[in-house]
């Protein structure tokens, strides 16, 4: 049973892992030149 727990505790380690990757692959690829909007005062 161990090895069981072992195997799915690495599964879901690797898709976390392939999650980040893909999360921060879309991040980078948005326009880097957009502005903040404006503080509203």
């Amino acid at each position: 049973m161990a090895k069981d727990a072992q195997d799915k505790e690495r599964i879901k380690a690797e898709r976390l892992r392939e999650a980040l990757r893909a999360n921060l692959r879309r991040r980078k690829a948005k326009p880097q030149n957009q502005e903040p909007d404006a503080p509203k005062a």
